[in-house]
């Protein structure tokens, strides 16, 4: 079980990074409504890529 909670914690820095480093590309130019819909999207993006990881993992065994 720890493997997985540092690879939860792992990933979780790794979102984090990428909506900084998203967010300071961006700059303050996203509006309010604009920066909702983009964290959606980030969100929606996020939860794919984890169900993908977790669906590779899953089927290797």
């Amino acid at each position: 079980g720890k493997d997985l909670f540092k690879e939860k914690n792992n990933f979780l820095k790794f979102c984090e990074r990428t909506k900084n480093l998203v967010e300071r590309i961006e700059g303050i130019k996203i509006h309010r409504i604009d920066q909702q819909l983009f964290n959606l999207v980030f969100i929606a993006q996020m939860v794919l890529l984890w169900l993908l990881v977790a669906y590779s993992k899953y089927s290797k065994k």
